[in-house]
């Protein structure tokens, strides 16, 4: 109760009160942001639920399913507690329907990338940011052939979510997120902080992402790509002597191709991959979730991007390799 009554009372203050002028105005008026976001999936309507008191949100994606529940019934967003449906938010495929964005969010698999890339240009303003969380490596350079890679912003989120139905999102715990800023992108880079952090997405500027990701690749190198081959949930892998340790090998040859490049990596790879696998034991991966219903896996920005990497620079990448070509023989 208390929680919706604190959403409910920040988001009166959002459309009541001048506190956006400390923002995103001035003494001519509230300027509100436009923000796009390219894909209607889990991420994508987690992120676009909570901005949308803060911001005017569109997302743009290809699922006729969920832009046809979201343009008739709202965003839906289930929370611990609440139920809350955001009625602002719109839908659409068509690009040209977008007004010119201050941000972009790219919220879609890193098999897609190429795709949203070539959408960008009709949809960014002049001054826009584009701002990839994905998943993996690679991302941002796929991004660049289309965009000025001034305007592109490379991050990370563990913040986590399920769809239940289309149009309707079920927050699955709090995470951070964390943006790569430059003395170009700082300013903006800023507000949008002060945005996410308002909508309650607890993020931070850090001018060393490269750990931070390597960091995150590591983890999602030792779990992913497993449990889609057996088909199980996190926990699993810690239950029987062979899949920990397939695990902890693919962990650790990710964590020498990072030292091989000079990127510093501040975790114990097998510790870490172990607590992650203990503390989301239920959890079904990403990467699981896609072979289930038939999907494209992001096995390429993930252990296929450490194996090529690791060839490259010479590294012991064999678990990486046995991983990479099963998932792509499923």
């Amino acid at each position: 109760m208390r929680l919706a009554f604190s959403l409910a009372f920040q988001e009166w203050v959002w459309v009541n009160l001048p506190i956006r002028w400390l923002i995103f105005g001035d003494n001519k008026g509230v300027h509100i942001p436009n923000i796009t976001i390219i894909g209607t999936g889990s991420l994508a309507s987690l992120f676009a639920a909570r901005l949308a008191p803060y911001a005017q949100i569109t997302m743009l994606g290809s699922w006729p399913a969920a832009l046809s529940a979201i343009n008739q019934n709202g965003l839906t967003l289930l929370d611990a507690t609440t139920e809350i449906v955001r009625k602002t938010v719109t839908a659409t495929s068509n690009p040209v329907a977008v007004a010119p964005s201050d941000y972009v969010l790219i919220l879609v698999k890193a098999w897609q990338t190429e795709r949203a890339a070539k959408l960008i240009p009709e949809l960014l303003a002049p001054d826009g940011l584009v701002i990839t969380l994905q998943n993996g490596i690679g991302n941002a350079d796929q991004l660049a052939v289309k965009i000025d890679p001034a305007q592109i912003v490379t991050g990370i989120t563990t913040q986590g979510a399920n769809m239940h139905a289309p149009g309707v999102v079920q927050a699955a715990g709090a995470g951070v997120t964390q943006l790569a800023s430059t003395p170009q992108t700082l300013a903006k880079l800023t507000q949008l902080q002060t945005l996410f952090n308002m909508a309650g997405l607890e993020t931070s500027l850090t001018e060393n992402l490269a750990s931070v990701m390597w960091e995150k690749l590591i983890i999602n190198c030792g779990i992913n790509a497993l449990t889609a081959i057996l088909r199980c949930p996190n926990g699993m892998l810690l239950e029987k002597r062979p899949a920990r340790e397939l695990m902890e090998k693919a962990a650790l040859e990710a964590f020498h191709v990072a030292q091989a490049q000079g990127i510093t990596i501040r975790i114990d790879p097998v510790l870490k991959v172990q607590q992650v696998a203990q503390a989301t034991a239920a959890n079904r991966s990403s990467m699981l979730q896609d072979i289930t219903r038939g999907a494209p896996t992001e096995i390429e920005a993930i252990n296929g991007a450490v194996v090529r990497l690791g060839c490259e620079l010479g590294v012991d990448v064999r678990t990486n390799i046995v991983l990479t070509n099963l998932v792509r023989a499923l």
